[in-house]
């Protein structure tokens, strides 16, 4: 999948040590819902562990680090706005 990170969606992978390679598997199995301003929220869910780990297996995950809870804001452009962990539960529409 391509996307194009923003200068400060950059910083904040940095800071919150979120790895390119996890944003990506974020990015490609994840669900979205809509946010203000048209901006996009993908994140991925439990139901979403098992069909990741079938395609891109548990080792993958462990070298990507990728955990529960990591979501991007995007554009319609896949322009990735920001990044972060999510610590509570969010309440939204997903598809």
């Amino acid at each position: 999948m391509d996307f194009v990170l923003s200068k400060h969606a950059a910083q904040r992978l940095q800071q919150r040590a979120i790895s390119k390679a996890s944003l990506e598997i974020v990015l490609s199995y994840g669900h979205t819902a809509k946010s203000t301003g048209g901006a996009q929220i993908c994140q991925l869910r439990r139901d979403d562990w098992c069909e990741v780990e079938h395609e891109v297996g548990l080792k993958s995950l462990d070298r990507a680090r990728v955990r529960p809870g990591i979501y991007a804001v995007t554009l319609e452009d896949e322009h990735v706005v920001t990044v972060g962990h999510r610590t509570d539960r969010v309440w939204r529409q997903w598809s």
